[in-house]
């Protein structure tokens, strides 16, 4: 009663994100190699939707990671595991190798330098992965480490977003499993390339990502 939640999407009171606009959100079918996306270390990228073509999803996607409404990642969370059920379910029709990889990789989410995620106070990358493992059985995990930086990636263009996410992350210990990495926006795949070539020297095997909106 103090603080009512209007829903994001429609303002109807009572959650930040109704069932009516949950079911509003647009699910979409282009692959990394559609998008021009960077993954020589990955086998695919999966992307459950695109920011700039679904207002909605764009909305819920600034609230969550820019204004510290974590509840929201919850709603995001369904989403994405939605998409991605039904993508193993045509993988388990099509082709069963890769159903029994992806069924039993490592999840690891995207990490944030500390200093970010200090400000921030969470990682919304590791609230959808976390949410991914619950549903899906997986392991998570989240000793991919990123190194301190104050430098913003948005604005670049792809030349310099890959110059500048070069040797950003790092790992304390061996991974030797297939992988899927999870983030919540992916713009040219540099960020996404350069955690999978880091995971790859430590061990890890087939590199899949896991994406929430293609920005």
């Amino acid at each position: 009663m103090l603080f009512p939640q209007f829903c994001l999407g429609c303002g109807t009171q009572g959650n930040r994100l109704c069932e009516n606009c949950s079911r509003k959100l647009k699910l979409q079918n282009k692959s990394a190699k559609d998008y021009g996306l960077e993954k020589s270390n990955i086998e695919e990228i999966y992307i459950a939707g695109h920011y700039d073509e679904d207002r909605i999803l764009a909305t819920a996607i600034k609230r969550f990671k820019y204004g510290q409404e974590v509840e929201i990642g919850k709603h995001l969370g369904y989403f994405l595991n939605f998409f991605w059920g039904g993508r193993v379910e045509i993988l388990r029709l099509t082709d069963l190798t890769r159903w029994e990889e992806l069924t039993n990789a490592t999840i690891v989410p995207i990490p944030l330098a500390s200093k970010r995620q200090r400000e921030r106070g969470f990682n919304q990358a590791e609230i959808l992965a976390r949410y991914i493992c619950e549903k899906n059985g997986n392991e998570l995990f989240i000793g991919l480490k990123r190194r301190d930086d104050r430098r913003h990636l948005a604005k670049l263009n792809k030349v310099n977003r890959a110059d500048k996410i070069r040797g950003s992350f790092y790992l304390d210990e061996k991974l030797e499993t297939d992988v899927i990495i999870v983030d919540d926006i992916i713009t040219t795949g540099a960020t996404i390339e350069e955690a999978a070539q880091t995971l790859k020297a430590s061990g890890a095997k087939k590199i899949y990502g896991l994406i929430l909106a293609k920005g």
